[in-house]
Order: C-alpha cells, then structure tokens, then sequence
C-alpha cells in the first residue's frame, strides 16, 4: 500500500463528497487522472469477463487471469482506501454541517469549484474556436440543467429514483461533473450523506436503499466508463473544453446565498444575505485549498 496514493484517494473520496467537484477533477490536479481513467477501464474489462466465463460459461479462465494481471492493484487499492475513509469520515459530519449552516458549506463548495474550473481548461495545449465554442455551450446548456435543482429536498425517494441516481450521478462523475452535483439537481444529496451516517452508526435499516444506490453506481459505471475511455483517447481536449463549461455552469448549483425556509432554499443576492461575511471567507477557503493543490500536485 502506498501512502502518497492514499492521500490522494482521501482527496478524490473528499471531492466525490462535494457537489459541482469530482474525482476526476481532483485526479487532474494531483497528476494521476490518466491512471485513474485506466485502472477504472481495466477493472470494467475484468467485471465483463469474469461475468461472461463465469456466469455465461463463454471463454476461458485464463482470460480472466490476464486482464486481472494487467490491473495495477497497488495504485487502485490504495486509492480505493484513501476514497473510502473519506467517504465513510466524513459523509456524517458533512450531513450535520448541511443541517447546521448549509450556506457556509455551499460557499466552501462553490469556492472549491471556482478555483477548479482552470484545471481542465489548462490541460487544452492548442486552444482551437471549437474549444471555447464548446465550453460555452456546455456553460449555458448545464447552467439550465442545474437550474433545475428542486427547491424541496427529497425525504423519503423510491429505490428507483435511488438506482437512477446511482446510474446518473456516476455518468456525471465520468463525464466531469461531480456526482452529487447531480444528486443536489435530483434532492437526494442529504438523504444519501444520511444513509452513510447512519450505517457508520451501526444503523442497518439504510442498508437496503445503500445497496440499491451503490447497484446504480455499479451499472452507470459499467455502461459509461468504455465511452468515456475512447472519448478521452479520441477526443481529449474537446473533453477537457466541455468538462471546463460544466465546471462552470456547476456553480449555479452551488449557488451559496440562500435562507432555508421549511426544507426549501430560497436563493438570494448577496447583499440581501445576512450571512455574506461568513460565506466570503468560506468561499476563500475553497479556493485557498484548491490552490494548495495545484501547487503541490507534483509532491502530493
């Protein structure tokens, strides 16, 4: 287990946590996003293998041997840790955050992804007209997506609007914009972090609804993770140019003036929050953090 690997799960795990960020864009910023796009393709080819010689009986265990193999477990177990204890460290203490002071939560949020959106735009070598047409269509077209965000939260959702956000929070992930971003637009993201919560605290009736999530995760994973793997080896920086517009766009859902009435966010101009110090300095915060980062990528 490497412990410089670890961490950078812990700060992957940490982003996944934040809506409008994500893994994959904190993997941009510590230099391994290229490794984790292809450790995340190489167990996608092992899952449909063993899966076609064990369930399908079609091919040879021998197969399955050689794509198990190639995978470098070192590099994706220590990541995979480093993802999980932030994950499991941390979800409750975000849930309680939320319930206490979501406006200064959101401004930490919306301070992280501003100062994330240069991270996959500098990745672009050749700026072409295509790249900034395309990063301000997909500006405008997300921005209307995440204007979508339902102003109630949802409490108690069916197991399929839990499996659909398992599937479309991982497409969002893949495709650049963070998974909760899309479980924010979708009202589950409380009720998610609080299913976590409650399992760490040996509360096993969330159990049930976790699995079906983590089975929505499973099957976008599998669906998406080739397209994206192709797209990136084709198409890299008309990738990078449409992942900046969401990044962009992704700020409207973390929009961190508001005031919470019954459940309900009421967005608001800064000047009429009376919170807009505390969330000034939380939004520095964020982008203190995310300039830390991409000052020591290369150490981290």
């Amino acid at each position: 287990m490497n412990l410089i690997t670890v961490l950078q799960g812990i700060a992957m795990g940490v982003a996944e946590l934040i809506p409008g960020l994500n893994a994959a864009t904190l993997a941009l910023v510590l230099g391994i996003y290229e490794k984790f796009i292809d450790i995340l393709f190489q167990i996608s080819q092992l899952i449909k293998t063993g899966f076609a010689v064990i369930i399908l009986r079609r091919g040879k265990w021998s197969e399955v041997k050689a794509v198990a193999q190639a995978i470098p477990w070192g590099f994706g177990i220590s990541l995979c840790i480093g993802t999980l204890i932030a994950v499991i460290g941390l979800s409750q203490l975000l849930h309680t955050l939320l319930d206490i002071a979501p406006q200064y939560v959101y401004g930490f949020f919306f301070g992280l992804i501003l100062a994330s959106i240069s991270v996959p735009w500098a990745s672009i070598h050749k700026k072409e007209s295509l790249h900034y047409i395309l990063f301000i269509v997909s500006s405008i077209v997300f921005f209307g997506v995440f204007s979508l965000t339902p102003t109630e939260l949802v409490a108690s959702p069916s197991y399929g609007y839990i499996f659909i956000g398992g599937v479309l929070g991982v497409a969002s992930m893949l495709l650049g914009s963070g998974g909760s971003t899309v479980l924010v637009a979708m009202g589950l993201y409380q009720y998610i972090l609080g299913l976590v919560g409650d399992i760490v605290g040996l509360d096993f009736t969330a159990l049930l609804p976790l699995i079906v999530f983590f089975s929505g995760l499973g099957v976008g994973f599998l669906l998406f993770i080739n397209l994206i793997k192709k797209a990136l080896a084709s198409y890299h920086s008309i990738i990078m140019a449409i992942i900046t517009g969401i990044l962009l766009a992704s700020l409207r859902a973390m929009w961190p003036f508001f005031e919470v009435n019954d459940k309900s966010y009421i967005l608001q101009t800064p000047w009429d929050s009376e919170y807009i110090l505390g969330i000034g300095i939380s939004i520095l915060i964020g982008i203190g953090l995310i300039a830390v980062f991409k000052k020591y990528s290369d150490k981290v």
